[in-house]
């Protein structure tokens, strides 16, 4: 997500993502919208699967990450520190 968000990935981020347009709420800067699927199949297409747990990010994990490899590191230890997959 994060390369393909960023750009550095020869994707367009336009053809899989929409930006959301309340990032003032909660979270992080890079929020994305959810859109909807007249299919099965599309929902569980990668760019729809992830959407969910990308925008219940916090900031600190998503925001200010330099490289790929800080942000694998910040998100480690932000699922270090929430107990996620135990």
């Amino acid at each position: 997500m994060l390369k393909i968000l960023s750009g550095k990935d020869n994707l367009d981020p336009n053809q899989f993502f929409q930006r959301s347009d309340t990032t003032h709420l909660r979270g992080h800067s890079c929020k994305l919208s959810v859109n909807r699927c007249r299919l099965q199949l599309r929902q569980n297409f990668f760019s729809q699967r992830v959407i969910k747990d990308w925008n219940k990010l916090p900031q600190d994990v998503v925001d200010q990450c330099t490289s790929v490899n800080s942000f694998k590191n910040r998100l480690d230890t932000h699922w270090k520190n929430t107990g996620y997959g135990h």
